[in-house]
């Protein structure tokens, strides 16, 4: 028989209320179970949970055996440790597990996970996200696995599987709403109108940096070294984003690819980025870092325009600025964190789900600007830049195999649909070009 308790505040340690979790082995089965004390601190809370595992270590040796409570974190961080599947598997699941399902699942307890429960998860992610039927039905593999990983611990009898009886969602059927929201983008205006937004909110942030009173009263005790210190970790914030957003136009990369560039893979004569390979973000470790593109490519140069060579330039300067106020160890990355993690320290590789993340605020805070409907801003992601280059490229007479090359497309699926979009809206604009054959005032010379 394995024990352990831990000690958390329940509600507010100033109530003198404190939550005991005892994990402990039984018969070959795990359980938790957890209790509110009251206790005068937390000092004296351990001391209660002294006498908790006493109490438990008795009721089990007096044949008392406990119901069966196992917290849903507690199997995931069970999986984590002991999990057979592949490397790139673990690495999928990870990022499925850090953003989807933990949110939703993280406090249940597995005996409370039920058929109903994983039919309420899957309309949570169709009304929640922006997910194709295939990332959908990944996503809920992912989850089957878990829970058949606890089956296979005798946390969860097999007969009442959450996923017995449960109907997958069909792989190769999309709704023709969900098909619009993977497909959508920006046309020309609208990425105009995205750049200049950009630009104003790097506005905002130099305004603020001189108006702002936390400032000002730094500066008023003495402290202007760390007035502008942190005047400048808030102006890279913005302009590393302002960064991110201006390569995904110009590249049509995915947002790993981005998040992994280096200073040395910007060639400045050649106006040309060199990308390798990728980087995710791992609850666990920080970025992990993969050499390789999805289609196994070991990298891939494309040719940018000038000006975006010259706003990274500018990036370049105050973030050196940046890393000698704070002391960050140079590691060469081009987007770093400025805030300090449990995982990702500060100066360190970006994670690139804060871009994400703060893009579709963004969309949703200028969705007037960007011509976007209220239901068109709420499935706005990073992702639809990439769409959005292509299309502009397309649009703007780039030949569509020059175009799927570039972007590094596994399948021209996606852009196939994209130019057949394009075509259709720009059939009405041909067509009138065939007006000046009818003018008869039009003579040739």
């Amino acid at each position: 028989m394995g024990l352990y308790a831990g000690v958390y505040p329940a509600l507010s340690d100033k109530e003198g209320k404190f939550r005991i979790r005892i994990n402990f082995t039984c018969n070959g089965r795990c359980f938790d179970e957890t209790r509110t004390i009251t206790a005068k601190n937390e000092k004296d809370a351990y001391r209660i949970r002294i006498q908790a595992i006493n109490e438990m270590k008795e009721r089990i040796k007096n044949g008392d055996t406990p119901s069966a409570k196992i917290f849903f974190d507690r199997l995931v961080e069970e999986w984590k440790e002991n999990n057979t599947v592949s490397k790139s598997t673990y690495e999928t699941y990870d990022c499925t597990i850090r953003k989807y399902i933990e949110p939703f699942f993280k406090g249940m307890y597995l005996s409370e996970i039920s058929k109903g429960t994983i039919k309420n998860y899957e309309e949570y992610l169709r009304k929640s996200y922006s997910l194709s039927t295939k990332t959908l039905y990944n996503n809920l593999t992912c989850l089957r696995a878990l829970l058949t990983y606890g089956v296979e611990k005798n946390w969860i009898n097999e007969n009442n599987h959450p996923f017995k009886g449960f109907k997958m969602p069909k792989d190769e059927i999309d709704d023709e709403a969900q098909e619009d929201n993977d497909e959508m983008f920006f046309d020309d205006k609208q990425l105009m109108a995205l750049f200049n937004i950009l630009d104003k909110e790097v506005e905002i942030i130099k305004n603020l940096n001189m108006t702002s009173n936390r400032y000002k009263l730094l500066e008023s005790k003495g402290k202007i070294a760390e007035a502008n210190r942190r005047r400048n970790l808030r102006l890279l914030s913005i302009m590393q984003r302002r960064a991110f957003v201006h390569i995904a136009v110009n590249t049509g990369a995915r947002r790993g690819e981005i998040a992994a560039l280096k200073w040395d893979q910007i060639d400045p004569v050649k106006n040309q980025i060199k990308f390798k390979g990728n980087t995710y973000f791992s609850s666990g470790t920080g970025n992990i870092k993969n050499e390789r593109f999805k289609n196994k490519r070991k990298y891939k140069c494309v040719y940018v325009v000038q000006e975006l060579i010259i706003l990274l330039n500018d990036l370049r300067k105050l973030q050196d600025t940046v890393i000698k106020e704070n002391d960050w160890e140079d590691n060469g990355f081009i987007f770093l964190s400025v805030d300090e993690g449990k995982i990702q320290a500060a100066g360190s590789a970006i994670n690139s789900d804060i871009i994400s993340e703060w893009f579709s605020k963004i969309c949703i805070k200028y969705k007037d600007d960007l011509g976007l409907s209220d239901e068109q801003a709420k499935n706005a992601h990073f992702h639809m830049l990439r769409h959005s280059s292509l299309s502009f490229e397309i649009n703007n007479g780039v030949n569509i195999e020059t175009a799927i090359k570039k972007g590094d497309w596994r399948s021209d699926k996606v852009p196939r649909k994209v130019y057949e979009h394009i075509y259709d809206s720009s059939q009405k604009i041909a067509a009138s070009k065939y007006s000046i054959l009818y003018n008869k005032e039009s003579t040739s010379e």
